[in-house]
């Protein structure tokens, strides 16, 4: 493998593009849950306004991904809302009975799975860096802290959780002003996310 040699790194584009995933990841779907998502306008959220994307790859083969942000909003409110029902637990006990039977408890409403896009930064002479993953949303999400000299920043974590399924993200669930990407972006079953660098538009 020829070494990179130019390092030369721009921050990241400052948005996040989330799609529902329907139980079994073999459908990608609007907000609604039940209608296919054809278009970027589908998406669950399209956020901006991100202060810092903080990726943290896990020894499982996971990540889990950090966005404070200033967008205090009621699409924000409506989308933590969604994600996180009152009554659902981030940490559900899952037992394996013997004949490999799954019993699992999360302590109320099953959390709505997601389908995750950021464009984390972008490599002169590579393209633009993409990160698309599976994923929950952590209950702390939203969290903040207001002053009278401060903006308030919320907090926005995301947590990657294996495909069910073999995922495959059309390129026209990509924002085209940031990517030029003219062919889907597969994740494999059993995965957790997709990484790769995609040609400007």
């Amino acid at each position: 493998m020829q070494r990179s040699t130019d390092q030369t790194s721009l921050g990241g584009q400052g948005v996040v593009i989330i799609y529902r995933l329907n139980d079994d990841h073999t459908e990608i779907k609007k907000e609604d849950g039940t209608t296919a998502a054809a278009l970027l306008a589908d998406a669950t959220l399209n956020m901006g306004l991100i202060k810092s994307t903080n990726v943290a790859f896990q020894e499982n083969g996971g990540l889990t991904v950090t966005m404070p942000h200033l967008s205090k909003s009621q699409v924000f409110l409506d989308f933590r809302n969604l994600a996180c029902p009152p009554g659902t637990s981030s940490t559900g006990i899952e037992v394996v009975l013997e004949d490999g039977q799954k019993i699992t408890n999360n302590g109320g409403t099953p959390k709505p799975e997601f389908l995750a896009l950021i464009y984390p930064s972008n490599l002169t002479g590579d393209g633009q860096e993409c990160i698309i993953f599976p994923c929950t949303v952590t209950n702390t999400s939203g969290s903040f802290t207001t002053s009278q000299t401060d903006l308030t920043e919320l907090s926005f974590e995301l947590i990657a959780i294996p495909a069910k399924a073999d995922i495959s993200f059309p390129e026209e669930l990509h924002d085209s002003v940031i990517t030029g990407i003219t062919a889907p972006i597969s994740i494999p079953v059993g995965s957790y996310f997709n990484q790769s660098f995609i040609a400007a538009p």
